[in-house]
């Protein structure tokens, strides 16, 4: 009777490939990579929450009144925080933590910074959505960077663009 082979990798055969591949590369290769994953991760994120943003304007007529840091307690529990006025519009609290930010910005249990001056905006009514900041990676607030040398920041259009000066948030994007 003839034994029937598995297909796939054996351990070593791993190994050995992936000692290749880092010799070839560098540690600093692979290190680029998992920052480019993180980077990744938190555009996805941030496009998941625009959407929650989305949907809760829908349902309530305007962006939520949030606070940038309200309070010092968890940012889930604060009322006022997107983590807690999102959540019926998000598959879970993960998304409002980005991969790249610093572990005490985490602990907060949301490490994006919300621009406050568009509380109550319908979407519609931001003049140059394009340059409207919604959220940006807090790490931004404290200057250090998220990601690479810089920030993910989520506009009122609707597209996540990396930026590595922090962005001021224009005078334009103040409530009329």
């Amino acid at each position: 009777m003839m034994r029937r082979r598995h297909r796939g990798f054996t351990l070593v055969e791993l190994l050995a490939t992936t000692a290749i591949l880092s010799s070839l590369g560098g540690s600093g290769g692979y290190i680029a990579v998992l920052d480019k994953a993180r980077e990744t991760q938190c555009l996805v994120q941030l496009k998941q929450v625009y959407q929650a943003l989305t949907l809760f304007e829908l349902d309530h007529g305007g962006l939520p009144n949030a606070a940038l840091f309200p309070g010092k307690e968890l940012k889930t529990r604060d009322p006022r925080s997107l983590a807690n006025v999102l959540k019926p519009y998000l598959a879970g609290s993960g998304v409002l933590l980005c991969a790249g930010a610093s572990p005490d910005l985490k602990a907060y249990g949301i490490s994006y910074a919300w621009n406050s001056n568009l509380n109550g905006r319908s979407l519609a009514s931001i003049r140059n959505p394009r340059q409207a900041g919604l959220l940006i990676d807090a790490n931004a607030l404290i200057g250090k960077p998220a990601h690479r040398n810089g920030w993910n920041v989520l506009y009122a259009d609707g597209v996540v663009r990396f930026t590595s000066r922090a962005p001021k948030w224009r005078p334009s994007d103040q409530p009329r």
